[in-house]
């Protein structure tokens, strides 16, 4: 949020909407912007600092070329991340991995293990699979922004969609997305009580060129 709107007070020109509630941000540091504190001050800080910078790389990459991106249809990794974009690529997922971990936590959800495992560089995310996309309803609001001054850059969060089993008796898959201007990272997890023991049900990108399927609000799920 620091990189999008300053690191000062914002005064009324970032806001929050959760789907029911439209509240005020007052500065990069407002609770609404931050999930509870569930890792611990290590693992949040000096394990995760070559995720954040990965996403932070990312990011300066996705918001200064919304446009070119979006004719392309591809995200090129090497741009983004730099000529060790191979060895980084991984970083940008487990950036991705650690805020579905912290989001499924703050909502009572078992974060499966191999996705801890995942961010500690001990395994394989086998419950993951995830992409990158285009989010038609968030380049139209984009477009009409530009027209007055703003492009919308976000982030952006879809709704956390569940399912459950009641023989089991907890939740065995969840899907959702985090966006920046209209590019979306999507992912669908299975837990690990879901899936047979050796299945791996992982996909993730990892080339240097990704190409981008565009969707709409229903997300690439539909």
């Amino acid at each position: 949020m620091a990189r999008l709107y300053g690191k000062g007070q914002y005064n009324g020109e970032v806001l929050w909407f959760d789907g029911e509630r439209l509240k005020n941000v007052q500065g990069p540091g407002s609770p609404e912007l931050r999930f509870p504190a569930n890792l611990c001050q290590t693992c949040n800080n000096a394990t995760s600092q070559p995720f954040d910078l990965a996403y932070d790389d990312w990011s300066d990459y996705i918001l200064n070329d919304l446009d070119g991106i979006y004719r392309r249809q591809t995200l090129d990794m090497q741009q983004a991340l730099g000529d060790d974009w191979a060895a980084r690529v991984d970083d940008l997922t487990r950036y991705f991995v650690k805020h579905i971990g912290c989001r499924m936590a703050r909502d009572q959800v078992r974060v499966p293990d191999d996705l801890v495992d995942f961010l500690s560089g001990t395994g394989e995310p086998a419950s993951l699979r995830c992409g990158y996309g285009i989010r038609k309803d968030l380049h139209k609001l984009h477009k009409k922004g530009r027209r007055h001054g703003d492009t919308f850059g976000g982030p952006w969060m879809r709704p956390l969609q569940c399912w459950y089993s009641p023989s089991i008796g907890e939740i065995t898959e969840l899907e959702s997305g985090y966006a920046l201007g209209f590019i979306e990272f999507w992912y669908w997890i299975r837990v690990d009580s879901a899936r047979d023991k050796e299945e791996v049900f992982s996909d993730r990108p990892q080339s240097r060129e990704v190409n981008l399927d565009k969707y709409g609000v229903s997300g690439p799920f539909a």
